[in-house]
């Protein structure tokens, strides 16, 4: 645990010196300003306060509130509702209780990011119109103020609750429903929520192009401008294999063949196992969005040629035909989808998928278990 003493590391004379101070006073420190705006592209923005790491790559999970909240109830599943931020969940406080506990109202919130591993490892940021006193006066006088630290680390201040990952019963509230340490830094107009010090210094470094960011990978570079275009208001982006040898490597076949009397689990193996599998591509994306047509999910395959692009779209549109859902079982991908837009563009394999399907479109990170969806599993 950090303590109440000031550290100074000097690495070299061409390298950002990180600086890690505390203070039981110190004030908010100003902060280089961020927005989306219309004319960028809004994926890219969001993307930038992700750290790039063998944790984030498996799944990272965007969301423009200020559109999602006008289709969630059509598409069933709004991430601003289930990340862990918002503690127990999303009504459990009123307005006014969220204002006390962190210095903001969900009505506040313009996007919300999420990205990493569960239980713990994971990178959770908020990007709106917030109040450095507000938020202040929040760490200060909310649940947990009696342990708050403030740190300063890279010219920015962060609060900080507990140890690393620590859990304390006695210690919890809505937002820390188990009573978890937390690390709170706001940079401009984001706002960053972890449990431990080295993830808020990533967000905070990340932010300031000190290490790569998302933002920074070729392929989401890519994968954000075409889903730019498809017009969602959410974003699934993963650059996990989701090759059926990797899949088994986390998930013994062994353990899924002892249930495979379940009819989810049989679901789930054929599908794996299916004869037509996605020949190996570099990254994914997902969305939801709606045009004249109604609700679509999008789906984006980044591949490693235009040849192989054109055959996934293929295969894809084959898969979309043939499969099953794994849940629910008796219902195949082709009964919930109204219509389907199934081709290739260049490197890229797309589908725009209308209809039901757009409750599935946060269901191809491989850590879901049984939620999983084997839809895009490669050779």
């Amino acid at each position: 645990m950090l303590k109440k003493a000031c550290l100074l590391v000097l690495i070299g004379l061409f390298v950002t010196v990180p600086i890690i101070t505390c203070s039981s006073d110190s004030q908010p420190s100003p902060s280089q300003e961020s927005t989306v705006t219309s004319e960028s592209n809004k994926w890219l923005e969001l993307l930038r306060v992700i750290p790039e790491n063998e944790d984030t790559i498996k799944a990272a999970y965007l969301s423009d509130s200020t559109l999602e909240a006008a289709i969630s109830i059509d598409i069933g599943y709004n991430i601003s509702n289930h990340i862990p931020i918002w503690g127990a969940g999303p009504t459990s406080y009123n307005d006014e209780e969220w204002k006390a506990t962190l210095g903001f109202t969900k009505d506040e919130v313009s996007y919300t990011i999420y990205a990493g591993s569960l239980p713990m490892d994971y990178y959770q940021a908020v990007l709106g119109e917030f109040s450095w006193e507000d938020i202040d006066n929040a760490a200060r006088t909310g649940p947990g103020n009696d342990d708050v630290m403030i740190y300063t680390y890279a010219g920015h201040d962060f609060y900080s609750w507990g140890e690393d990952r620590d859990m304390r019963m006695s210690k919890r509230s809505n937002i820390r429903p188990l009573g978890r340490g937390h690390r709170l830094a706001i940079l401009g107009n984001f706002l960053f929520w972890v449990m431990w010090t080295d993830g808020i210094q990533d967000m905070i470094d990340a932010y300031e192009r000190n290490i790569p960011s998302f933002a920074d990978n070729e392929n989401y570079q890519l994968l954000a401008d075409k889903l730019q275009e498809f017009g969602t208001v959410n974003a699934f982006f993963s650059s996990e294999s989701h090759s059926l040898a990797h899949y088994y490597e986390l998930t013994s076949r062994e353990n899924l063949e002892k249930n495979s009397d379940s009819p989810m689990v049989k679901t789930l193996i054929e599908g794996l196992d299916y004869e037509y599998p996605l020949i190996s591509y570099l990254a994914l994306a997902t969305g939801v969005g709606k045009d004249e047509n109604g609700y679509y999910m999008v789906i984006i395959l980044l591949n490693n040629s235009a040849n192989i692009a054109k055959e996934n779209s293929k295969m894809l549109k084959r898969r979309i035909n043939t499969i099953n859902l794994v849940v629910p079982e008796d219902i195949s991908w082709k009964d919930i989808i109204d219509k389907m837009e199934v081709g290739n563009d260049g490197r890229f394999t797309t589908a725009k998928l209308y209809g039901n399907a757009v409750d599935w479109w946060n269901q191809f990170e491989i850590a879901g278990a049984m939620s999983y969806q084997p839809l895009l599993v490669s050779e």
